[in-house]
């Protein structure tokens, strides 16, 4: 039949009258390996409606290759909880942390991939800078920061 604007109108049980419709072949590329990102936080309502309170304080990492960009590879975590892995660079991440303000926290830094020379980070805070030693894949580099 034909509609009201002139289209061709198929009603139940017609054939377009085109033959079987083919199957198409859709391509998603997703990253095999690819390292998780770092986030703000699983419950991330919660956390920012604590922010907005003063409950919870942003602590912030910037986090980099202190030496050379050779494909090292590092996991951050904070108080028990993975913050993702991150594929240092020279120029560096940022890693925003949500926790409760007038605590402390352990931070926890695991060399996961050596790029060649042994693994080599720097992060920056508000609270000053710290440079790893030269670690082994596997080694890691912990410290503790109180929570303003």
């Amino acid at each position: 039949g034909v509609g009201a604007f002139g289209q061709r109108v198929v009603g139940v049980g017609q054939g377009l009258g085109h033959g079987p419709v083919p199957a198409l072949a859709v391509v998603v590329a997703l990253a095999v390996g690819a390292a998780p990102q770092p986030r703000l936080g699983e419950h991330l309502l919660v956390e920012l409606a604590g922010i907005a309170d003063g409950r919870q304080v942003v602590y912030s990492l910037h986090v980099l290759d202190d030496i050379a960009e050779d494909g090292d590879i590092v996991e951050i975590f904070v108080n028990g909880t993975s913050y993702g892995r991150i594929l240092l660079s020279n120029a560096g991440q940022d890693v925003l942390i949500p926790l409760p303000a007038g605590t402390n926290a352990q931070v926890h830094v695991l060399a996961v991939q050596d790029g060649g020379g042994g693994v080599t980070f720097g992060v920056t805070t508000s609270q000053g800078e710290i440079r790893s030693t030269v670690m082994p894949q596997g080694g890691s580099d912990d410290w503790s920061v109180t929570i303003q």
